[in-house]
């Protein structure tokens, strides 16, 4: 017993090392602080000056819609603990997943086979590179995978105990999901619908998943309920963005793309088939949980197809979940041969020193430019970016930044008519003042170029004198 304690403390310890390796090796130089990062941080930052906590998550990129405010709520201590450091975000989604796999190694000390289940998957996780981009990438951090593996490990012990308690967990894990990120329902209908046909106990089940629903998502109703359901009634309203890739075989390709590295239907319909083999295969009457993770994968990618949806990178992560345990409940054999295999693909030298890379400008490097910018420009400014890396204006990141650095930032969007100086980032871009346009620049109207502080070779402030004819009405 001491010899599996010690061996288990051992791979435990070399995996959370690994694990806080890969998200923080040389993190301060190739963080790329940017867009999405700005704006969690912006709402974050207003948080602590308004002592007021948001009601609603980030807007839901497929549609008219935002996630729980769950999300800030989990980013919010560290954003204070570091006294709202670039890396808060990181901080919190580390110590999420760190917590998570040892509070689940400590639940499942009496389940062997789900401790394994646990260590494979964390495993697999550490080293998978959109768990590693997203979380040294910080633009988008995504929460969902612990509750995903909860939810499944919940329902082979269902499966295999038949206690109610087990049930409740599963449901509290769904909703946990789906609260951090829409892009899980799929799963989350699938998941469901197996548990569903699984249980005598169905009325109790269904009441249990609406509870913890509307716990977690208590915010989002208190939101709608003071502004008149707002976001439903745009459900219904507003045109949703704008979706490519929506044709299965496009969305396969995008799968097997996040999942593999390979831009080829190939390996997901490989997959497909060996979940179909498996799941009709004859096995004895009572050994359902063989045919769980078969079933939930058909079932999540089946509704995926069905819903106008592209599938992104950050879409994946219920996938990457049902794989990474599927693995770990294979025959020893399989299990070593597909995981050495995985560690070869996602450890190879050129992919990890792609991680390593310097950002274009770093965030220190963006502090101290916008330093000596407020130090010297006392007057209401209004922000925006000319950017190289997106087609975006609003610049959140620089909003944030500038705050941060004690400069005085008004929305040009909400208060066109309370700063006469905006501050132009020019990201890497170009700025031509006769044929730059913008919606920002057009709220502003004509301008010139009153003072430019030239941070970087890629990287400069513009700050824009508005005219006294230009002021709008």
């Amino acid at each position: 017993m001491k010899k599996n304690n010690l061996a288990l403390s051992v791979i435990v310890i070399a995996q959370i090392t690994l694990f806080l390796f890969l998200r923080y090796y040389k993190i301060s130089e190739s963080l790329f602080f940017f867009n999405d990062i700005g704006r969690d941080y912006l709402v974050l930052q207003n948080w602590h000056d308004t002592g007021k906590p948001p009601l609603l998550g980030p807007q839901n990129s497929a549609m008219p819609f935002n996630q729980s405010a769950l999300y800030f709520y989990l980013l919010y201590p560290f954003f204070l603990i570091t006294n709202q450091s670039p890396l808060s975000s990181l901080h919190s989604l580390s110590l999420f997943y760190l917590a998570s796999f040892l509070f689940g190694l400590f639940v499942l000390r009496h389940h062997p086979k789900m401790q394994k289940v646990l260590l494979v998957s964390f495993f697999l996780v550490t080293i998978h590179p959109q768990y590693i981009i997203q979380g040294r990438y910080v633009w988008n951090p995504s929460f969902a995978t612990p509750p995903i593996i909860c939810a499944i490990i919940s329902l082979f012990l269902y499966l295999e105990h038949k206690k109610n308690n087990l049930l409740i967990l599963l449901s509290l894990s769904v909703a946990l999901a789906v609260s951090f990120t829409y892009s899980v329902i799929p799963f989350c209908l699938a998941i469901c619908l197996l548990a569903f046909l699984s249980t005598t106990k169905k009325t109790k089940f269904l009441l249990s998943l609406a509870v913890s629903l509307g716990i977690f998502n208590l915010p989002t109703l208190a939101f709608e309920i003071r502004h008149k359901f707002t976001l439903t009634r745009a459900l219904f309203t507003v045109t949703a963005p704008t979706q490519t890739n929506l044709s299965a075989t496009e969305k396969l390709v995008s799968l097997s793309t996040h999942l593999f590295g390979l831009p080829s239907i190939l390996p997901i319909l490989v997959i497909v088939l060996i979940f179909i083999f498996l799941f009709f295969r004859k096995n004895h009457p009572s050994d359902l949980t063989s045919k769980i993770i078969p079933a939930a994968f058909l079932l999540t990618l089946f509704f995926n197809l069905l819903l106008p949806f592209a599938i992104q990178s950050h879409y994946i992560f219920a996938y990457t979940s049902l794989l990474f345990v599927f693995i770990s409940l294979s025959p020893a054999t399989t299990l070593i041969l597909s995981t050495l295999l995985l560690s070869v693909f996602c450890l190879h030298p050129n992919r990890l020193g792609g991680y390593f890379q310097k950002a274009p400008r770093t965030y220190r490097q963006m502090l101290s430019c916008f330093s000596q910018l407020c130090l010297h420009e006392k007057q209401p400014l209004f922000v925006a970016v000319q950017s190289a890396y997106h087609p975006y204006h609003y610049g959140p990141e620089h909003r944030y930044l500038l705050k941060n650095a004690g400069c005085q930032v008004i929305n040009i969007e909400n208060s066109p008519n309370d700063a006469n100086h905006m501050a132009l980032i020019v990201d890497g871009g170009e700025y031509d003042p006769q044929n730059t346009r913008f919606y920002e620049l057009d709220l502003f109207g004509p301008s010139i170029v009153h003072k430019t502080y030239p941070c970087l070779d890629n990287f400069k402030a513009l700050i824009l004198a508005r005219q006294p004819s230009s002021t709008p009405k």
